[in-house]
């Protein structure tokens, strides 16, 4: 059965990317939505995640500075680390939750971190 129906054309534009160049369809509904507020509201998510990113590495740090065994004195390098047996885990619980902690031979030295990855539009 042939498709007696054609799909309508959309415009498209060109743009220049680090990455080269890119061919965008705009869609007529696309003018319709304010981009300064979805750039606004965007790059506030971004900073929030920043902070909360910089909080929990600290926390992570510092658990791997007080909770080794050795302690690690002075600056952490990548010699200490290794060293000492010590991993980051990083494990996906499902498709937006993921868990992070530090390990010591196998024995959980720090808190696990969980992290949800859920966006409400309630």
């Amino acid at each position: 059965m042939k498709n007696e129906g054609t799909l309508p054309v959309l415009p498209t534009e060109t743009i220049e990317t680090p990455f080269g160049r890119m061919t965008l369809l705009k869609h007529p509904a696309m003018d319709l939505i304010d981009w300064s507020e979805m750039n606004k509201i965007r790059d506030e998510m971004i900073d929030q995640r920043n902070e909360h990113r910089k909080k929990q590495d600290q926390l992570l740090q510092d658990a791997l500075m007080k909770n080794a065994i050795p302690p690690i004195k002075g600056e952490l390098t990548k010699g200490k680390v290794k060293w000492r047996g010590l991993k980051l885990i990083v494990k996906n619980m499902d498709h937006h939750t993921i868990e992070r902690w530090i390990e010591q031979r196998g024995k959980i030295i720090s808190p696990i971190i969980k992290e949800e990855f859920k966006i409400s539009f309630d």
